[in-house]
């Protein structure tokens, strides 16, 4: 119908605003209106694929409904209500304040009447253009990366964000941080923010915005305190990011960090925990990326060095600079980095050791092997000079580190014999040395900041967790490393989909509420796949236990040469290049460790990292419940990085069995405690400049939109859900009425009751002054059951009640009958104790 405003589609901007001005049939012509306005000449200017817009303003396109691209374009999104004509009918109606080019845009997206994606991308390319980057969908708050930094940081608007109220305020991600304190600090309930998307979508730097913000609101805590958390980041970020194809600053491993909080809500330290560093950037980079930073800061002031011998070599094969981009400024970062290591607690000698061994991975690289007296069978090394400099900056032998890398042990009974490797084994076994070494340091780093500037548990009352995980990742060829980091993001997209879509629509069901079942994407078929009994997981490890395992073995298994997945965000090609050499990389580093008793630098009476000891109660549960890895975390290195790195064990674990336990327990970790949802999309760059351009984000946004556009449709029927079910009196019939006779008659019994119960606390129960229930599962004797109340003494003045009887695990079965939130958890955690209390009952 003519004069109806709708979008329509376009392969560069993918939905652009426009009037329907001629429908016949399966033809339709719309002119396109309200493109751009006078203000967004700025944002234009620096994204040259959007400044055509101004020349499409008011032209007139043809589409043909039957056209299979159209029809692909089309498909699963909302069509206009109450039309009649077919044409008008398939495509999406615009809101209307899309019809106003100087609208800025909704500030939450779940008010939005006709929501589709293309309303949404309208509406986060509106905001973009006016430099509001931030939108809210409910509680999520969505950002999409300027590359630029704006005005939208300072100490004013910081205040303005401090009262505990969001409800007046405009979309910023300070409004999750503020709910994040005060929920803590009222509730006095663990908080954590998740901040999610993909790579080069901000998330570094929303973290460290976040950071900022929480030192501020507490901000009666310790300068020093909070100076050190603060610097604790670049630091991190010298050491474990580097410059990717679509990221010049891309964070290359996981990072949960922990403020600690004392019961009057201040900031007393702060712990991290980090997860999946890609240790193959140590040796190899993909055409267009860098190492990690810190081996380009110590190059660019390496005149300043010459105990490290790095003067006389221009380039080196680790760090051979594929990309020739403006080069970052390496120089004054390496001094910020120094005065950051020094503001953590690590002195100038220990600074020195750091530095001799990042000069002794850079040497290593320059070591090549030969066939040895002519038997391809054995390795020799070419250059004995490089090889040499790296031994001495390390404190070993030369000849004991040439014995270990040249051969693998052989387990014949109760004797070990050396066997000779070829010059590919022993180059291989060299970059697993090199690689071990600085994930070594880069553990080792984390531990000293951690003893620095976080406190004991027992000091933390609470704390908030802020989860910075790298995002989804693609690229033409994609190795074990990319299998890792999109497992990883399964797995919280996994959690993401769990609490904010499965969660509410089994609320509804439970407390039979009539609603419209919305359909979702659930991508726990693909988790299953990768870590199921006959899983990737599981065949990998077979392949990669066997001495004879190969790729091709491990390829058969999948299918020849590749096998897909259809993650959340894409259909992703898998390659099964260097997998089993990746996956047995532990072999060779347990070989040339067990044999070369290698010493490392750095302070002797410090240990090597203990992920795990010293974190939150959660999360320090998750890491006992978790199988440790052979390769997640390194063994002691014999007193320090100078002790010995000998390992006696043969781990046999492979690294795909690490990755599936870390990404599990940071699952865990965030399994108890309140989280507030960021969703990150990003922008591409033109290389011209440093933002980039809408098409890529359009795109990025349809990966994600099978998830994303049923959260927006969630949140928005939730909301109209929740109103209607409070005007209208619902009857209670059926489990409804029994839960109020229950609960009348449980109020008859003499208050406080406490009860224990499972191995899980409930939070919320404590929100009812009569009854306070406490799962802890202890013992089961017999037919009867005794729960005891250990960690409720303290709270009863020491009248610790004892069920033995039947009747009174009856009662405690009425309270969680009552409680649905207990319900939910006994499913998870229980499910054998539930099965039990209700046959009693």
């Amino acid at each position: 119908m003519e004069g109806i405003k709708v979008y329509a589609p376009d392969t560069e901007h993918v939905w652009l605003p426009g009037v329907i001005t001629q429908a016949r049939g399966k033809n339709v012509i719309v002119r396109l209106e309200n493109l751009v306005s006078p203000d967004d000449a700025e944002a234009l200017d620096l994204i040259p694929a959007e400044r055509e817009l101004k020349s499409l303003q008011g032209s007139e396109r043809e589409i043909r409904l039957d056209d299979p691209l159209v029809l692909k374009t089309l498909q699963g999104l909302n069509t206009a209500n109450g039309g009649t004509d077919e044409a008008t009918l398939s495509l999406p109606l615009q809101n209307a304040s899309d019809s106003s080019s100087t609208s800025l845009g909704f500030e939450d997206m779940i008010t939005i009447d006709h929501l589709h994606e293309a309303s949404i991308l309208h509406n986060l390319r509106r905001r973009f253009f006016r430099k509001l980057p931030y939108t809210y969908t409910g509680k999520i708050c969505i950002a999409v990366n300027p590359y630029q930094w704006l005005n939208l940081y300072d100490k004013s608007i910081m205040e303005r964000f401090s009262d505990g109220k969001r409800e007046d305020k405009p979309p910023h991600v300070y409004a999750v941080s503020m709910e994040a304190f005060f929920n803590m600090r009222t509730k006095k309930e663990d908080q954590s923010i998740l901040v999610s998307g993909e790579s080069g979508a901000g998330k570094t730097e929303t973290t460290k915005i976040v950071m900022s913000h929480l030192a501020a609101l507490a901000s009666n805590s310790n300068s020093k305190v909070i100076q050190q958390i603060i610097k604790a980041n670049p630091l991190l970020e010298s050491f474990g990011n580097a410059k990717t194809v679509r990221n010049d600053n891309s964070s290359r491993f996981g990072k949960f960090t922990e403020l600690q909080f004392t019961q009057d809500a201040m900031l007393i330290g702060a712990r991290s925990r980090t997860y999946l560093l890609e240790k193959s950037r140590v040796t190899t980079q993909a055409d267009g990326e860098r190492n990690f930073h810190i081996f380009y800061q110590l190059l660019s002031k390496r005149n300043q060095f010459p105990d490290l011998e790095l003067s006389g070599q221009q380039t080196f094969k680790y760090v051979s600079d594929k990309d020739n981009s403006v080069p970052l400024d390496e120089e004054g970062d390496l001094d910020r980095t120094r005065e950051a290591l020094e503001l953590v607690g690590i002195d100038k000698n220990q600074q020195q050791e750091i530095l001799q061994i990042l000069a002794a991975i850079l040497h290593l690289g320059e070591t090549s092997f030969c066939a040895a007296n002519g038997d391809v069978d054995a390795s020799q090394l070419v250059d004995k000079k490089p090889f040499a400099i790296a031994c001495k900056l390390l404190g070993v032998e030369v000849s004991a580190l040439e014995r270990a890398v040249c051969n693998r042990n052989v387990f014949v009974g109760r004797e070990v014999i050396l066997k000779p490797m070829t010059s590919d084994q022993a180059t291989d076994c060299r970059d697993a040395l090199a690689k071990s070494l600085y994930s070594k340091l880069f553990l080792w780093l984390v531990d000293q900041i951690n003893e620095t500037i976080g406190v004991k548990t027992k000091d933390a009352v609470s704390f908030i967790g802020i989860l910075d995980i790298f995002g989804f990742e693609h690229f033409e060829t994609n190795s074990f490393e990319q299998f890792c980091i999109n497992y990883a993001n399964e797995k919280l997209q996994q959690k993401f989909v769990q609490d904010v879509l499965k969660t509410v629509q089994l609320e509804y069901e439970e407390e039979n509420i009539s609603w419209s079942h919305i359909q979702f994407a659930d991508n726990q078929d693909v988790l299953n796949l990768i870590e199921g009994r006959l899983g990737v997981i599981s065949f990998l490890n077979e392949e990669s236990l066997l001495v004879t395992g190969t790729d091709a073995a491990f390829a058969s298994l999948e299918t020849k040469r590749a096998w897909a997945l259809r993650k959340f965000a894409i259909v992703l090609q898998k390659t099964v290049r260097c997998y089993l050499k990746m996956e047995n990389e532990k072999k060779n580093k347990a070989l040339g460790l067990k044999v070369a008793q290698l010493q490392l630098k750095l302070d002797r009476k410090q240990q090597l990292p203990n992920p795990g000891a010293k974190l939150s109660p959660s999360a320090a549960k998750a890491r006992a419940a978790a199988p440790t890895p052979g390769d997640a975390h390194p063994n002691q290195l014999g007193g320090s990085l100078r002790g010995s790195m000998l390992s006696n064990q043969n781990h046999r674990l492979s690294a795909s069995s690490g990755i599936l336990d870390e990404s599990q327990e940071v699952i865990t970790a965030l399994h108890d405690e309140n989280e507030k949802l960021r969703r990150q999309l990003e922008q591409q760059e033109e290389e011209i400049q440093k933002l980039k351009n809408e098409n890529r984000t359009l795109k990025n946004w349809q990966k994600s939109k099978e998830v994303d556009e049923k959260v927006q449709k969630m949140a928005h029927r939730d909301q109209e859900t929740r109103i209607s079910h409070a005007k209208s009196k619902v009857s209670t019939k059926g489990s409804n009425r029994r839960v109020k006779e229950q609960w009348e008659e449980i109020r008859n019994f003499p208050p406080p009751m406490h009860y224990t119960l499972g191995s899980l606390i409930i939070p919320k129960l404590a929100e009812r002054p009569d009854i306070q229930v406490h799962v802890h599962t202890k013992e089961f004797i017999g037919t009867s059951m005794r729960i005891t109340l250990s960690q409720l003494e303290k709270a009863t003045a020491g009248s610790v009640q004892r069920l033995s009887s039947i009747e009174d695990a009856h009662k405690v079965c009425l309270i969680l009958l009552l409680l649905q939130e207990a319900k939910a958890y006994m499913r998870e955690s229980s499910r054998l104790w539930w099965s039990l209390f209700t046959q009693m009952c």
